[in-house]
């Protein structure tokens, strides 16, 4: 029987969820050429090809899986971020370790023993957690750093812990959330561990959340495992896809030399990074020039995005674990909220789950409109240019207060017009719901469907001037108005 294109891309593209491919990958022949191709695949990229005898031990022994992901957590995860923010001494290296495993260990602990422990802390364990964090770091922030008097080695290993914090602080708090539930009565540390120190990489954002949703995705044998692991075999194709993607992108778009070939050449377009307009460190464009620099950024931003989350979770997978993808077809978004959804799905998960539902479930609760907007103004906004404030924990102890935040002001704003643009996606949503939508031709759902697209690229494009790290406030808006002839 002959298969039209359509069919033949669907057969190929959805190869994970073949049951005949399924089948052949539970065998041991098809098992060994998984592991052949996941080697070549990762094999161009050094911070996840370690990864693989560890994939391969988790298979071999299922039951240990958490153990191994542990200690290459350990080890991968200290050994390329400690060497980042400037540890090279051994000593403080195994101090800052050691430092952190114990703080780990302690949150772990406290979780287990959750119900023994004060209403008001049970209540609110993550205000507590980050009050307990504030009591230290704001003495040290306001004080100017560190005072000169602790020996080196000492301040080196304080450093080090604090500048660690933002990349641990929400893991645990996922690990608070289980002690809450009440699902860690029989847990191990190792079972915890892994995934505050997660082998499989990522950011300071948690992919994959926590325990509780890790283990209801998690796969130990037979199909199942082996379902899991083409799907993160896919991932990883995908992401070879939107690496080559991206290089022809930015040799034809920037004129920039790709990481993979190292070619260079002139631009066939001459567009420029959205910093450097910014900024001023590129000649002024023209306005449509402009405008295509602001969309072209986007769209490489998120490809950028995506190329990360797909090396991450399709390892995840490949360990057995077949969570949701981080970033899934954002571009093809028809609304605000559906693209805030699809861009960084862990990320607004965080946001979520951390600030939306505890504000959702305690306040306004006879104001149907007010709860909704306090609720996603504290994810969107406040909890977003928190998170980021967290993140810049070197620029506080470098600056102090007052300084450090006004360097990330121009987040703050965009943290906001983002939050009110999902407010006002959400509302028009909901006044959508249980309406007759008209009938269209094929055409006009298709030119409605484009427009809609179209709206949402603009919008995150717009507000992403105010989100570029190292520009300044002013020359953000500057560039904002000069998009409407608005010159000053």
């Amino acid at each position: 029987m002959r298969l039209s294109l359509k069919e033949f891309y669907q057969r190929v593209s959805q190869f994970h969820e073949n049951p005949a491919v399924i089948e052949f990958v539970s065998t041991p022949r098809g098992n060994i050429l998984l592991w052949m191709i996941v080697l070549i695949l990762l094999s161009g990229r050094m911070r996840y090809f370690p990864l693989v005898p560890l994939m391969v031990l988790s298979q071999l022994r299922p039951t240990q899986r958490t153990l191994f992901m542990s200690l290459g957590g350990v080890i991968l995860v200290f050994g390329s971020q400690l060497p980042k923010l400037g540890v090279d001494d051994p000593f403080v290296f195994m101090a800052t370790a050691a430092v952190l495993l114990a703080f780990i260990f302690m949150i772990f602990r406290i979780a287990k023993s959750f119900a023994a422990f004060p209403a008001v802390v049970k209540r609110y364990p993550q205000i507590t957690l980050h009050l307990l964090l504030w009591s230290v770091l704001l003495p040290i922030i306001f004080f100017s750093g560190i005072p000169d008097s602790v020996p080196v080695a000492l301040k080196a290993t304080i450093t080090a812990v604090i500048l660690m914090l933002p990349h641990l602080v929400w893991r645990l708090g996922y690990l608070l959330y289980s002690g809450k539930h009440g699902t860690l009565q029989n847990g191990r540390f190792r079972d915890h561990l892994f995934y505050c120190l997660p082998a499989f990489g990522g950011t300071n954002v948690p992919f994959g959340r926590g325990h509780e949703y890790l283990q209801s995705k998690k796969s130990d044998s037979g199909l199942d495992l082996s379902r899991s692991q083409l799907a993160g075999l896919k991932l990883l194709f995908l992401a070879w896809l939107w690496i080559i993607a991206r290089e022809v992108f930015s040799l034809w778009f920037y004129g920039e030399a790709g990481h993979l070939t190292g070619i260079s050449t002139e631009s066939n377009f001459g567009l420029f990074r959205l910093k450097e307009l910014i900024s001023g460190s590129a000649p002024a464009p023209s306005l449509p020039m402009a405008w295509t620099c602001l969309l072209v950024d986007m769209v490489d931003d998120t490809l950028d995005l995506a190329i990360l989350g797909h090396l991450v979770i399709g390892c995840l997978r490949l360990f057995g674990f077949n969570v949701f993808r981080n970033t899934y077809k954002p571009l093809l978004a028809t609304s605000i909220v559906d693209f805030w959804n699809r861009y960084y799905y862990y990320f607004k998960e965080l946001l979520v789950e951390f600030f939306f539902f505890p504000v959702f479930l305690s306040f306004f609760k006879k104001q149907p409109r007010l709860r909704i907007f306090a609720a996603v103004m504290a994810a969107a906004f406040a909890g977003n240019f928190y998170y980021h404030a967290m993140q810049q924990l070197g620029l506080f102890l470098d600056l102090g207060f007052v300084d450090a935040f006004t360097q990330i002001r121009s987040y703050g704003f965009y943290a906001f017009l983002l939050g009110l643009g999902v407010v006002i996606s959400m509302s028009r949503e909901k006044a959508c719901r249980g309406k007759i939508r008209p009938q269209h031709s094929a055409f006009m759902s298709s030119w409605i469907t484009v427009r809609k697209i179209a709206g949402v690229w603009i919008f995150f494009s717009l507000v992403r001037i105010w989100d570029q790290p190292g520009t300044l406030f002013m020359d953000e808006t500057r560039f904002f108005l000069s998009l409407f002839y608005i010159i000053f």
